[in-house]
């Protein structure tokens, strides 16, 4: 039973938009940018940081600018943005705007996951699965897994409304 449960969150996670790590949710929750998000951006405030770097990875109301993006992802990671660390861990899982580096995706999906960012542990899962960037475990893939399916990241939002 348990096996069958992994083997159904790995499927799941990876028919996920963007490659095989980001939630479709997360992409259609990007808003379009803004003279304000771009203002707020530079003014130092980290979560307008992440939101336009987050509009220049998806091209929301810009063109796709991946260098930009990490540009503004490192930013708001100079001030302890954890979500923006698993967001650059995805850049650098895939090499977008960076060099495909996987032993740096996996460290700062770590990061995420230790504070708090659920979507970043699953990362780290397909990264012990596939053994990219950390040794192959499947053991700690499948916990991690595990982990996310109790904390409801495969319930299905049309029936959770």
């Amino acid at each position: 039973m348990k096996k069958t449960i992994c083997c159904l969150l790995q499927v799941l996670l990876i028919s996920k938009s963007f490659g095989q790590l980001v939630p479709a949710r997360q992409v259609s929750s990007v808003t379009n940018i803004s003279e304000e998000i771009i203002a707020k951006a530079n003014k130092g405030i980290p979560f307008y940081q992440a939101t336009l770097a987050k509009c220049y990875f998806y091209g929301r109301g810009t063109k796709i600018n991946y260098e930009e993006s990490v540009k503004w992802l490192k930013k708001a990671m100079d001030q302890n943005h954890w979500g923006a660390y698993g967001f650059l861990g995805m850049c650098y899982y895939y090499g977008r705007g960076v060099k495909q580096d996987y032993t740096e995706a996996a460290r700062l999906f770590q990061i995420a996951a230790d504070h708090g960012y659920e979507w970043s542990s699953l990362n780290l899962a397909v990264c012990y699965q596939r053994g990219h960037g950390v040794e192959k475990n499947q053991d700690k893939a499948n916990e991690l897994f595990l982990m996310a399916e109790q904390k409801g990241l495969f319930r299905d939002e049309k029936k959770s409304k």
